[in-house]
């Protein structure tokens, strides 16, 4: 249950989300994504009601998480799939944090660009400094859900 109201504010949420990252790299030229009322603020349309119920069913699904019994045991085929979620969830951070550089940088007029022309343009330094920091930003994701689930384990 809470999985699903997980999913659905994630759902309502993103896509109003990820437009105002977009707008927030075309006006600022900056990726900040804990910054959730700034990059939603920086939307040129659209209402946030959307949103803002999208948050209200993310943040109902961890408290039902504190409240319901801890499920089955996960398979190994869903392990693999939460693994590659967790991949992909970085390589946002990275290619946010390589188009502000690139943005910064290297940009001639030409805006952003395709992930794969980003590594052709950026040079190897850059890169790993935009690995760094995503991997900096990715870890406090990774430890607020890691603190989440250690309370949930000691708790019940």
């Amino acid at each position: 249950m809470s999985f699903l109201l997980m999913f659905l504010g994630f759902l309502l949420f993103l896509p109003y989300y990820a437009a105002g990252i977009e707008a927030r790299f075309d006006v600022d030229k900056k990726f900040k994504p804990f910054d959730l009322l700034g990059n939603l603020r920086s939307r040129t349309k659209g209402s946030n009601v959307l949103p803002a119920f999208g948050l209200i069913l993310i943040l109902a699904s961890l408290v039902l998480y504190f409240v319901l019994p801890i499920g089955p045991p996960v398979s190994l085929r869903d392990r693999a799939k939460d693994l590659a979620c967790v991949v992909l969830f970085f390589l946002i951070f990275f290619y946010g944090y390589m188009q502000e550089l690139y943005l910064e940088e290297f940009d001639k007029g030409m805006g952003r660009v395709k992930f794969t022309e980003l590594f052709e343009v950026i040079p190897f330094q850059g890169k790993v400094s935009c690995f760094m920091r995503a991997a900096r930003s990715y870890s406090v994701i990774l430890i607020f859900f890691g603190f989440v689930i250690s309370i949930k384990r000691i708790l019940f």
